[in-house]
């Protein structure tokens, strides 16, 4: 399975580091939140349904992560002959 959603790191960044920490922090914030359904939405566009099962899996909440499964089953639905 390949992830071909693009996502966005701070450049140079040592994933371990404190400030590794206030960026993930900041993922709960509005702007995160909107990260994360820009994501969502281009691989639904691109019809990419395991993306959406690995983005859900780091949804802002548990309502967004059930949304994300919901229409990730639906499209692997509608994929099948």
């Amino acid at each position: 399975m390949s992830l071909n959603v693009l996502v966005e790191t701070p450049c140079g960044s040592d994933p371990d580091s404190a400030g590794a920490a206030m960026v993930e922090a900041g993922e709960h914030s509005g702007e995160g939140h909107q990260a994360w359904s820009d994501r969502i939405e281009i691989a639904r566009q691109s019809g990419h349904p395991e993306d959406i099962l690995v983005l859900a899996d780091e949804a802002p909440s548990v309502a967004l992560r059930t949304s994300a499964q919901t229409l990730a089953d639906t499209m692997r639905r509608q994929r099948q002959p």
